[in-house]
């Protein structure tokens, strides 16, 4: 199975300590910390709600405690975590900035980024 890796543009980074979160009211009702993070999008896990590939829900980022508001992502893939009645989903997100701040929040992960060192 491809982990998907052919498909990207950017390089995905992985750290316990990717100092990101992300608000997805529709997902989750407290912030979200991804496990993987990249230029398009992020990978997080222990979201409560079931999402629908393809759907588009509004969120806020937080980058190094900068909020970046307007933003959206689109469910690009999810995964059970487990099989109980307290189930949670894996997710993979793309994000999708607002034109007026693409450059700033790109800037704002750069940074992270150029700290964290090299990409899984």
């Amino acid at each position: 199975m491809s982990d998907g890796r052919e498909n990207r543009r950017f390089p995905r980074y992985v750290h316990p300590a990717i100092p990101v979160r992300i608000m997805v009211p529709t997902f989750s009702d407290v912030q979200l910390a991804p496990r993987e993070v990249s230029l398009e999008g992020f990978m997080v896990a222990e979201i409560s709600k079931r999402p629908d590939i393809g759907s588009l829900a509004d969120c806020t980022l937080e980058i190094e405690a900068r909020v970046f508001e307007g933003c959206q992502v689109r469910v690009v893939w999810m995964m059970e975590n487990g099989t109980s009645d307290d189930a949670s989903w894996s997710v993979g997100l793309s994000l999708r900035k607002p034109e007026d701040r693409q450059a700033e929040i790109d800037a704002a992960l750069k940074e992270v980024f150029n700290r964290l060192g090299d990409p899984s």
